[in-house]
């Protein structure tokens, strides 16, 4: 289950095979398997016209769609230079926009970074459902299953990415900051 500011997205909750999250405080380690919405590299692409990306100063090298739209671009530093028009944004018909490339680091294999206008969130630190969706186009891209990936947001994280099949296992470290319970409304 994602929870934005604008409400909650099921897509991903109920077909995760779990979250193991330790209950000490501190650094920890997370994994997450999902069976994604994904961008199967085999499906038509998108035409990567500049006019589906008008707003962000850049020209993707693919388009692709999954749950959300995914941008591959040149190369790293395009993706650090993206500046996206969050109001143009906000009036596309999906949860959010992914833009990505290879990774220029020879410890990286590919970079993102996601904008969910629509849920509410300009950019967001690190996004698995976002590394479900571009996991496998980059496995069969790079022809690995095993993969390391960076978001490149303001805060940043590293997610390793396991493609296997039909599933995609995600993992990483975490710093936990806040205990607590949340209760959702029924009329959500």
């Amino acid at each position: 289950m994602t929870f934005t500011p604008k409400g909650s997205n099921s897509r991903f909750g109920p077909a995760a095979d779990g979250f193991t999250s330790p209950a000490a405080a501190g650094p920890a380690n997370w994994s997450w398997t999902f069976q994604p919405n994904r961008c199967d590299p085999s499906r038509p692409r998108i035409r990567p016209r500049q006019r589906l990306w008008p707003h962000s100063g850049c020209r993707p090298e693919a388009a692709l769609r999954g749950t959300d739209l995914v941008y591959v671009l040149r190369d790293e530093t395009a993706v650090r230079a993206v500046a996206p028009d969050f109001t143009s944004l906000s009036r596309l018909p999906v949860r959010g926009v992914i833009v990505t490339a290879e990774g220029d680091d020879k410890d990286l294999d590919f970079v993102s970074r996601w904008f969910g206008a629509q849920a509410g969130i300009a950019e967001d630190p690190v996004t698995g459902s976002a590394h479900s969706q571009i996991a496998p186009y980059w496995a069969q891209r790079l022809g690995r299953a095993h993969l390391t990936a960076r978001q490149l947001s303001a805060r940043g994280g590293t997610v390793t990415c396991e493609v296997r099949n039909d599933r995609v296992r995600l993992g990483g470290t975490y710093r936990r900051y806040l205990d607590g319970t949340v209760t959702i409304p029924d009329a959500l």
